[in-house]
């Protein structure tokens, strides 16, 4: 019966130790499985050997690696992705020097896309030879968070000058009345710039929808952009981004340096100037009573042997006749009320100024 009484307890007791055990383990596994074990050499010391993060859909989430330098020189360290992760992951920095005795940090962003799972290494070079797996797996944006945050163009382009109008949709996944405190971020990102709109904090404890403007930044030039919203709540930030296009009006685009309005208004200006002259043309023609054509290159010159016989009708030419072409007579032929007498007046006139007889 004692043996029997010994044999339960010693169960008991080894039951008890393999179960703490098994707790032990499960919670090293736990807090080591995002970071893993230090590597430790001689010359350096790094914080973790593998990275291994979940992160959910839409979300950002930032994360390290510290460097010792547990050796008397400096020593010189150059980062790299390597494999799938290299689409999702970005590092604070290329390379780092870290002095005798000291450490750096090296800081990286994982950034989750699409749901799926990401595999590939930290390669560190220099003064440290190391490689250091990465696997990130990135899952449904519903999935163990709060919120599911979405930023939407109310329209898809807008002319330079007018207010961005953008729709932001706040939806609480987890009903309780709890009033959580969001940092917002807003950006206008596009060909290779990034321009900061406006920063705010938000109060929420339930699901709602803000409108929001915003006026497009003067620098900003023609192009395809993003509208990015940057959340962060606690230890999680979420990022949503709305495209669309900022379209320079016509009137402001340019052809060969120079802006279309300067080039239409000037234009205009020599087509209503063309276009006046020839009206103001046609009226004139209309006003005219003699139609005959006429070159005034072939009618006779002023001269010491001419006739000044007036104006040519209906101009400021001055006409002359040739004396000498009156050798033996003159006959004036015309209409009733033509100018017949008036125009042979002048003939005789012009004749006696120049001494030379005439008879009627």
């Amino acid at each position: 019966m004692d043996l029997l009484k010994k044999g339960l307890i010693l169960i008991f007791v080894v039951s008890i130790l393999i179960s703490s055990s098994f707790i032990t383990s499960a919670e090293m596994e736990d807090s080591e499985s995002a970071f893993g074990n230090p590597i430790v050499t001689e010359q350096y010391e790094i914080s973790r050997s593998w990275v291994k993060r979940i992160i959910s859909e839409g979300r950002i989430l930032q994360d390290n690696i510290i460097i010792k330098n547990l050796g008397s020189s400096s020593m010189s360290v150059s980062f790299m992705i390597m494999g799938g992760v290299e689409e999702i992951i970005s590092l604070s920095a290329d390379g780092l020097i870290i002095e005798p005795y000291n450490y750096e940090e090296l800081t990286f962003q994982i950034v989750g896309l699409n749901e799926g799972e990401y595999t590939g290494h930290i390669s560190l070079t220099g003064g440290v030879s190391q490689e250091i797996p990465v696997l990130i797996k990135v899952r449904d944006k519903i999935e163990g968070t709060r919120f599911l945050i979405e930023i939407n163009s109310l329209k898809e382009s807008y002319l330079m000058g007018e207010e961005l109008l953008f729709l932001l949709n706040i939806r609480k996944l987890i009903q309780d009345s709890k009033e959580d405190i969001i940092e917002a971020e807003y950006y206008l990102k596009g060909g290779g710039e990034s321009f900061f709109l406006e920063e705010e904090t938000l109060n929420v404890s339930y699901s709602t929808q803000i409108k929001k403007t915003f006026e497009i930044p003067k620098n900003v030039t023609e192009g395809v952009y993003n509208i990015e919203l940057i959340m962060k709540l606690e230890d999680e930030t979420v990022v949503s981004k709305s495209q669309l296009k900022i379209i320079l009006p016509f009137w402001l685009k340019k052809f060969l340096g120079i802006p279309l309005w300067i080039i239409i208004t000037a234009l205009g200006i020599v087509a209503l100037g063309i276009g006046g002259t020839l009206i103001a043309k046609k009226i004139l023609e209309k006003k005219k009573k003699y139609k005959m054509k006429l070159e005034f290159k072939t009618i006779p010159k002023a001269g010491e042997r001419s006739f000044y016989l007036g104006k040519i009708a209906e101009t400021n030419t001055n006409t002359y006749y040739n004396m000498d072409d009156l050798t033996t007579h003159m006959v004036v032929a015309g209409a009733t009320g033509g100018g017949k007498s008036i125009s042979a007046q002048v003939f005789v006139e012009e004749a006696l100024k120049k001494n030379i007889a005439v008879v009627v």
